[in-house]
């Protein structure tokens, strides 16, 4: 299995502990897409999700939905593991 190589302060946003581990899809999309425009980065990266029906399902199974804009630690694993390290 690939180590995540993420800023370790930037997957521990959470501070109140009950968000602690999540990470922000834009701050994700940055990650993949450090070159675009956060909002560009945003849509081209929610596209990747949608187009790829083996991640769409298992985030699925995971309580994930298209709009939301906080990624748990085992979506994000998800993510890192079907679309590669960013």
């Amino acid at each position: 299995m690939k180590q995540m190589c993420m800023d370790e302060s930037v997957f521990r946003s959470g501070v109140d502990g009950a968000t602690a581990g999540a990470l922000p899809k834009r701050v994700l999309a940055g990650l993949y897409l450090p070159d675009r425009p956060p909002r560009m980065a945003l849509r081209t990266f929610n596209k990747w999700i949608a187009c790829h029906q083996v991640l769409t399902d298992q985030l699925t199974l995971t309580g994930y939905t298209p709009h939301c804009r906080l990624l748990t630690p085992e979506q994000v694993r998800l993510v890192i593991l079907y679309l590669g390290e960013p």
